[in-house]
């Protein structure tokens, strides 16, 4: 046995042998373990890159698999600190994946409360879609329309660029009004992220359900005179002929509109391409024959019609400076890669809360208990000036900063751990519960005599209490614990969670931090808290660097680059399994080829997390034939 400091656990030192010469892990020997310089010197040769930083290699470990490799950092929940080593590992390493603690039912912590309440967010657009167009063969066609608007599904919106779009379609001329109506966001809703680089920030974002523009059709006077115009020319006598016969026969305002639109059609299945332009004394019409589309973008023929935002028939806007889609100019991901998201298809996107059920006592016990310990570990945060989730957002600004296309949540659900760990706490407390129920029945039934009572204390009272205290004492000592490391000042909390020795070692036993780790030490909490989210973290790891769908998990995708910032969705990986990965949920699916496959992972978990999912990380990557499905096998509470 290895004998730690004591605000840490005793720990075995098993030595962790890979079976593939390809697959290392650096793993140091009991005889290392006693030089920590030694161990930090063999860590250091892993982590090239960075220089200097003692503390950052000590709470790291890396695992390398021919030319892949894994860094997984071990970071405290409630450490300032621990955010300056998550954003010089992922600077330095500048991987192609990011891994964070974090599952699909706990993705509000990367949102920041502050910008929650002052309001600072942005918004992203849902559905887009026009509305009143008529449905004639010879009107262009909807998706030729949405193709001239900035918004599209996923990208981030403002009330300026919303009636942009807006003028965009007036300024086909194709209508009189379009006015732009925003549907609320859906009762649940998965947040999305923008990194701004001005401000060096990430701010949530929300989605709307979906952005309508609805449309009112021109309404143009009869025209009054016709001139076709060729520009080669070559005039077409047939082709002018039949443009009079349409359009100079169309007698009432209603119809003039259709007419030039249907003329133009008819003439363009030769390849010509028709424009029109008149002035405002009158429908005095010049229709223009052009031979290509050389004059620019070409959709109605009517942008001519259209001057300074004003026409016959229109309605007065102001137009408003419009960019193309995106920013061809703003920086990209490494090779340019952004990730692209398919919309739900086959399965309908699910918006939906998920309901709550009813819980028994001893549920109920464990959730209070949960909740208690969770509350004096926000206090502990908010002593050093950070708030719950603060790694976590530290992570996905890193991640963006650095152009990484993937941030996975890698961890199991919340609500599963919890049912687990509510199992293991029943399992494991019940022999101390009987217990003490058969020594109070014994020390009431017993003659007196025996117990050497006396008049003022009889001891039947004293054992059934002590019995009490005994039997939940293990259930009470981690709060007292964590209750008291709350009550530190900063300094104290972050030199109390500060790693003292490197976490790339031989031994998987788990590295707990007085009072933050308190948790573990409930009875039955090992297992399920840490040892099966071990197993669980590992293999998304592993599915990562072997590109193995059915093992990803939830992901924030960068899937567009705007000329303030990167932003991030959220989409499930296709291939991935239902029960790890919601179908229906977040803005849609997306898929990683062999060509973008990650092959650097940065994973942020919890220092107790580091040297199991270290173990288990090269025993998947020798023996991968065996390892099966492990997200699904630890995704249901019978586990």
């Amino acid at each position: 046995m290895i004998s730690c400091p004591l605000r840490h656990k005793t720990y075995d030192s098993r030595l962790i042998q890979p079976r593939n010469s390809n697959i290392s892990c650096h793993a140091t020997t009991q005889q290392q373990n006693q030089n920590q310089n030694s161990n930090r010197d063999t860590v250091s040769q892993s982590l090239e890159t960075v220089k200097g930083d003692t503390l950052l290699r000590d709470s790291t470990a890396v695992v390398r698999d021919g030319d892949s490799v894994a860094y997984i950092l071990g970071i405290s929940h409630v450490s300032k600190e621990s955010g300056r080593l998550i954003e010089e590992l992922i600077e330095e390493v500048g991987p192609d994946a990011v891994l964070v603690e974090l599952c699909h039912e706990r993705t509000g912590l990367l949102v920041d409360e502050s910008a929650a309440k002052t309001g600072k967010n942005a918004w992203f657009s849902g559905s887009i879609d026009i509305q009143g167009l008529p449905k004639a063969e010879y009107w262009p066609k909807k998706v030729d329309l949405l193709n001239l608007l900035r918004t599209y599904r996923g990208c981030p919106v403002s009330t300026g660029g919303i009636q942009a779009d807006a003028d965009a379609l007036l300024a086909t001329g194709l209508f009189e009004s379009v006015t732009p109506v925003t549907g609320p966001p859906p009762q649940s809703w998965d947040p999305m992220f923008v990194y701004t680089r001005e401000s060096d920030e990430v701010i949530p974002g929300v989605e709307l359900s979906s952005i309508t523009f609805k449309v009112t059709p021109r309404r143009l006077p009869p025209v009054e005179s016709l001139n076709v115009v060729f520009e080669n020319g070559n005039t077409d006598e047939q082709m002018s002929s039949l443009m009079h016969d349409i359009i100079m026969n169309s007698s009432s305002s209603g119809t003039t509109l259709d007419a030039l639109l249907r003329a133009r059609h008819e003439c363009m299945r030769n390849g010509s391409i028709i424009t029109y332009e008149w002035s405002d004394n009158g429908m005095h019409v010049t229709a223009r024959v052009l031979q290509d589309q050389s004059h620019g973008s070409i959709v109605s023929g009517l942008e001519n019609t259209v001057l300074q935002g004003k026409g016959i028939g229109i309605a007065s806007f102001s137009r408003r400076f419009m960019g193309p889609n995106g920013n061809e100019n703003a920086p990209k991901t490494p090779n340019g890669h952004l990730v692209e998201v398919s919309p739900w298809e086959n399965h309908p996107r699910d918006d939906t809360q998920q309901s709550s059920t009813t819980k028994g006592f001893l549920e109920s016990f464990a959730n209070a208990v949960t909740m208690q310990y969770a509350k004096y570990q926000a206090d502990a945060g908010r002593k050093v000036g950070i708030v719950p989730g603060y790694a976590w957002r530290v992570a996905l600004a890193a991640a963006a900063r650095s152009h990484v296309p993937y941030v996975f949540l890698g961890d199991r659900l919340s609500s599963v751990t919890s049912q687990r760990l509510l199992q293991g706490m029943v399992a494991s407390s019940l022999p101390y519960l009987a217990t003490s129920a058969a020594v109070s029945l014994a020390s009431w039934v017993a003659p007196p005599v025996l117990l050497h009572a006396t008049p003022s204390l009889p001891a039947s009272i004293v054992i059934t209490a002590a019995s009490f205290l005994a039997a939940i004492w293990p259930l009470y000592s981690p709060i007292q614990e964590i209750q008291k490391f709350s009550e530190m000042s900063a300094s104290q909390i972050e030199d109390a969670v500060r790693v003292t020795e490197p976490l790339q070692s031989a031994s998987d036993a788990p590295f707990y931090l007085w009072g933050e780790d308190a948790l573990i030490r409930w009875p039955g909490a090992e297992t399920p808290v840490i040892h099966e989210r071990d197993r669980y973290m590992a293999f998304a790891i592993y599915s990562i660097l072997r590109n193995i769908p059915s093992g990803l998990t939830p992901t924030y995708a960068a899937t567009s680059q705007e000329q303030y910032g990167t932003v991030y969705s959220y989409a499930m990986p296709k291939g991935s399994s239902p029960t790890v990965c919601p179908q229906g949920k977040g803005q849609g699916q997306y898929s990683i080829d062999s060509t973008s496959a990650p092959r650097k992972v940065v994973a942020i978990v919890g220092t107790a997390h580091v040297r199991g999912m270290q173990a288990i990380l090269v025993n998947l990557l020798s023996n991968p034939s065996s390892s099966g499905n492990v997200l699904e096998e630890l995704s249901t509470s019978s586990s």
